[in-house]
């Protein structure tokens, strides 16, 4: 086990890896959420889904997640694997990062400040010496209420409108509720490293968050705040979430497949949003 946070690990004896490595196929599905959850920003702040500035900081988004989970694998792989990852992959990783605000920043002051954020959060999440991620309550600050606030936010830059209360509540205890579940799964891994391990209550407060935030988004819809049809997306999220928290032999693996119906899901989400205005 390598507990070397302060530094970073070269071993010669590791096996090197790849590109395919830092920025796995299991990430797809949440990048394109990322674009999802702009468009819905832009959605519900009454801005135009199809206006070039949607649609560029929409890619814009995508793209800078792309960097930033690829530094959090960057960073795992050199931290618990030990594999001997060059630093040139983290700089240009960072350098992208850093080129996605810039040009964010070029559409609207704010979508470049929610955007730079972003990339503070995630360094100070994953790259040493902060590594706040040793810690299971980190997971569930950054995704479960900083990330998709930002994302939503970025969105609704480009409205005229701010994100309705109740619907950014309802959005934030729907990812408390996945950190929670991710960080319960991940016990065994973290007990390994080292890390502060989630403790037993969480299951119960995942669940807690998990149907607040399903019953939250049914009242969003009953009560127009969202168009009534997206009750049916609530409804197959409230049957992932029984299939999640369903068996306590459930891993993160089998949820990561699960999660590639999502990014399905979303790509339809914002098609609908691009044909009904």
């Amino acid at each position: 086990m390598n507990t070397e946070f302060c530094g970073l690990r070269s071993d010669n004896q590791t096996p090197r890896v790849g590109w395919a490595q830092v920025i796995p196929m299991h990430r797809l599905p949440v990048v394109i959420k990322t674009s999802a959850l702009i468009a819905l920003g832009v959605w519900v702040s009454h801005g135009a889904v199809t206006s070039t500035h949607a649609l560029v900081t929409m890619f814009l988004g995508a793209f800078l997640w792309v960097a930033l989970y690829g530094l959090n694998e960057w960073s795992d792989l050199r931290l618990e694997s030990g594999a001997a990852l060059p630093v040139s992959y983290a700089l240009l990783l960072s350098g992208a990062a850093m080129f996605t605000m810039v040009a964010a920043s070029y559409i609207s002051g704010k979508i470049g400040l929610l955007f730079g954020l972003m990339i503070v959060s995630q360094v100070l999440y994953c790259i040493p010496p902060f590594r706040a991620k040793r810690y299971w309550y980190s997971a569930l600050v950054l995704s479960g209420i900083i990330n998709p606030v930002l994302r939503l936010e970025s969105g609704a830059a480009l409205g005229i409108h701010s994100v309705p209360m109740q619907l950014l509540m309802a959005f934030v205890l729907l990812h408390l509720g996945a950190a929670s579940r991710s960080r319960c799964l991940l016990r065994k891994r973290d007990s390994g490293l080292g890390y502060v391990v989630a403790p037993v209550y969480l299951e119960r407060f995942g669940i807690a968050v998990t149907a607040l935030g399903i019953a939250g988004s049914f009242v969003v819809c009953y009560r127009q705040i969202v168009p009534q049809f997206l009750a049916l997306f609530v409804a197959l999220a409230a049957g992932f979430a029984v299939y999640s928290w369903s068996s306590k032999d459930r891993n993160i693996g089998q949820l990561r497949r699960a999660w590639l119906w999502f990014a399905v899901l979303a790509i339809i989400f914002v098609a609908i949003m691009a044909l009904k205005p």
